[in-house]
């Protein structure tokens, strides 16, 4: 089996020198756990919003802790399966696969968008719980205050993750030329 080469303008045009066959399982794995974590975000949000809205408290922060938890649930779930899947293929067909993994725009759209989505959801969400403290200074930033910033972090990282998400899909459009699809 050849490694394909890309029919369009690579996503990454800056760098030429990308190596496939360096570390492919790793990129594997690791891009299979970053799409469970995707996935994982948008079902956890679908399934708080359901839930809180029927019970009508429906709250952000709350909301954020079943995207979180259907983020990791995702990311752990996902992994080990792929795991199973990756330790099956030789190493021409992983380094195949990251190669068109890496050079796919829709994919490399959607992870930017998630990724932007993350920082941006889980620094609004521990500005937004900053917010409400009448003075600021007088936080006593300890391992208890650590944890809850933390985890309001994580849990707007996730509903961000899944606003990105339903962004690409919503907004993405086909590239035949750079799917990810065997080539003839």
């Amino acid at each position: 089996m050849v490694v394909a080469k890309p029919a369009a303008k690579p996503a990454h045009d800056d760098d030429d020198d990308f190596d496939p066959t360096k570390n492919s399982r790793f990129w594997l794995i690791e891009h299979i756990a970053f799409k469970g974590i995707q996935a994982g975000a948008l079902l956890g949000a679908i399934t708080g919003l359901t839930y809180l809205g029927f019970k009508k408290e429906l709250h952000a922060d709350t909301l954020g802790k079943y995207a979180a938890v259907g983020s990791a649930t995702g990311a752990v779930g996902v992994s080990l399966l792929s795991v199973a899947k990756v330790v099956k293929l030789n190493d021409e067909e992983v380094a195949d696969r990251v190669y068109r993994l890496h050079y796919n725009k829709n994919i490399n759209r959607m992870d930017n968008l998630s990724m932007t989505g993350m920082l941006v959801g889980g620094l609004a969400s521990v500005a937004y719980d900053l917010s409400k403290v009448d003075d600021v200074k007088s936080i006593k930033l300890d391992a208890s205050t650590a944890k809850g910033l933390a985890l309001t972090f994580v849990g707007g990282a996730a509903l961000g993750a899944a606003v990105g998400t339903v962004t690409h899909l919503l907004t993405f459009k086909i590239d035949t030329k750079n799917m990810t699809k065997e080539l003839e």
